[in-house]
């Protein structure tokens, strides 16, 4: 090859490279510019709920105007169980956020505002600064302005967001407010108005969680390790029905922490359905106790129920109502394809029927059949997720808290970091939180 030809070459190549390095930049602009018209666009829709919401609460338009959006009808219909107080509170509160941050005055910090507005106040809100740059780090200061007289942990604030979705929210909104005046955790978490059993080993453990911890999955995990449980038993916990929430048993589920946390089970995929099988037992018999339980007695006890749950028939011909999120199909390529494919199916479908739900309990050898009541009171929905039509996870969503909030494998083993990232992928095309 001669000197002129290798010369061309190199100056093809740097021109494709050029020319590629140009496209990629006009893309990324384009997206920038795309991301940043739907960041207005949303800003601009708060704005304009805000106002009516304002302009209904001073009685300027009625709640029942055509013209007035749905979610601020719906939401101006549970203001009028409200104290009214607390209403001119909470329109105080939006005028400011609308003349000062508007990032918190959209309809997602509507029910997050009230809240505080329920809260005995230490300064006038027209006197706030906002400061942070994000919606959340701009309520953040607000709360701080208004509530907080000592330092508060950083994941405390998040039941402001979470307690609307909570059975116990209300009584969250209000330990934050007692920490956050300086009183003392222990006192209020063993009080009538938190039913959880804690030491203060434990309420100090749980005031140290890092930031982005959910509540109860501090809580229980601060239970755990105050009794010599590890991470992975922490982890494994908060991934069951005692992570969601608070239990109206919570003397008898205490027991029950201990128990897991003396004696380990070998495999802490098997926690979630020990859990389950234990709740159905305590059913049945209220006086269920964990008193010299044995883990091969309670083994031998859940396959003998879930081979119970396998042969049930009472609800083989329901139909399950739709939630209403969107399924989906991922055409991926990958070097794993089966024969000479390029590429692996991944599908996301709902299961409808008690048949099918049936089948995915048998196949995935767990007991999700135990859902179907809670379907059915359409308070969970049940997800598959597939690759090339083979049964890969059964995952579960939270319809009240719109939040994913448990994914199983085969066998009840916990998901892969592949299998993971695909159920975050589809919670982020149908707008749900990850609370696995």
């Amino acid at each position: 090859m001669t000197r002129k030809k290798r010369e061309e070459r190199r100056l093809k190549a740097e021109d494709r490279k050029r020319r590629r390095a140009e496209e990629n930049r006009r893309r990324k602009r384009k997206c920038r510019a795309a991301r940043w018209a739907g960041v207005r666009a949303r800003r601009a829709s708060n704005v304009a709920n805000s106002v009516d919401l304002l302009k209904v609460l001073g009685g300027e338009i009625g709640p029942a105007d055509r013209h007035l959006p749905q979610d601020c009808r719906d939401f101006v219909a549970d203001l009028r169980w409200i104290k009214r107080r607390q209403r001119d509170k909470f329109a105080r509160l939006l005028a400011v956020a609308q003349a000062r941050s508007p990032k918190i005055a959209g309809r997602g910090f509507w029910k997050s505002l009230l809240l505080v507005a329920k809260l005995s106040w230490k300064a006038d809100p027209e006197n706030w600064r906002p400061r942070g740059k994000s919606g959340y780090a701009v309520f953040r200061s607000l709360v701080d302005h208004l509530v907080v007289d000592y330092p508060v942990p950083r994941f405390l604030y998040d039941v402001f967001l979470d307690a609307p979705f909570l059975a116990s929210g209300e009584a969250l909104v209000g330990f934050f407010a007692y920490v956050a005046a300086g009183g003392s955790a222990y006192k209020y978490m063993n009080s009538a108005f938190i039913p959880a059993v804690m030491t203060r080993r434990m309420c100090h453990t749980f005031l140290h969680k890092p930031a982005g911890t959910f509540f109860f999955h501090a809580l229980r995990a601060s239970q755990v390790e105050a009794l010599g449980g590890d991470h992975a038993l922490a982890r494994a916990i908060c991934g069951t029905r005692l992570g969601r929430g608070f239990s109206s048993d919570e003397r008898f589920w205490f027991t029950v922490i201990r128990w897991f946390c003396e004696n380990p089970l070998g495999d802490n995929a098997q926690v979630a359905p020990v859990v389950d099988y234990i709740a159905e037992m305590r059913r049945r018999r209220p006086d269920y106790s964990m008193k010299g339980r044995t883990v091969k007695s309670l083994i031998r006890g859940m396959k003998a129920w879930h081979r119970e749950l396998a042969h049930a028939r009472y609800l083989r011909t329901k139909v399950f109502t739709p939630s209403g999120l969107k399924a989906v199909t991922w055409k991926v390529k990958s070097k794993d394809a089966p024969g000479d494919q390029e590429y692996v199916v991944w599908t996301m479908a709902e299961i409808l029927t008690a048949d099918d739900l049936a089948k995915e309990g048998r196949t995935m050898r767990h007991c999700v059949y135990i859902y179907a009541r809670l379907i059915v009171e359409r308070r969970v929905s049940i997800w598959s997720l597939k690759c090339d039509g083979k049964r890969r996870l059964t995952v579960c969503v939270n319809r009240a808290k719109r939040a994913v909030v448990e994914a199983r494998g085969k066998c009840n083993r916990m998901p892969e970091p592949g299998e993971l990232a695909r159920v975050a992928r589809w919670a982020r095309l149908n707008g749900l939180s990850m609370k696995l």
